[in-house]
């Protein structure tokens, strides 16, 4: 295993070879995201109730224990439904607070979500690419 020597001096000091101010760069970046992370947060609990999220909450008490599209009418497609179910029966009694959370951080797993299909698929798409050349 290498070692890393510590290397300081008045023109470049460095440790463990990286700059000084590229770790404190590094420090804000991470302390100003996890900010952002905190107020992200903080907003689904503090914003006011849109009148759409009813659309959202009732289905996913509703598909406890009933069917969607055949007990009753339910306009969109069934993911987001069977997805927050088990959520909604699992807060029982602040079922609207946990989806209303649950639905504001689908969107920011959606990026690592593709990015990890991305990866899956891409040897399929080597190949693919290679068989029609």
């Amino acid at each position: 295993m290498p070692v890393s020597i510590a290397i300081r001096s008045a023109r470049n000091p460095t440790v463990a070879g990286a700059p000084v101010r590229e770790r404190t760069q590094w420090g804000t970046l991470a302390l100003a995201l996890a900010a952002a992370a905190v107020v992200l947060a903080l907003l689904p609990v503090c914003l006011p109730v849109n009148h759409d999220e009813a659309q959202y909450v009732a289905p996913a008490l509703l598909a406890g224990h009933l069917r969607p599209y055949a007990d009753f009418i339910y306009l969109q497609t069934p993911l987001q439904l069977y997805l927050t179910a088990p959520l909604a029966a699992l807060a029982h009694g602040w079922s609207f607070l946990a989806l209303r959370l649950a639905n504001a951080r689908t969107p920011r797993a959606m990026p690592a979500l593709a990015s990890l299909s991305a990866r899956k698929l891409q040897p399929w798409a080597r190949a693919a690419s290679g068989a029609v050349r």
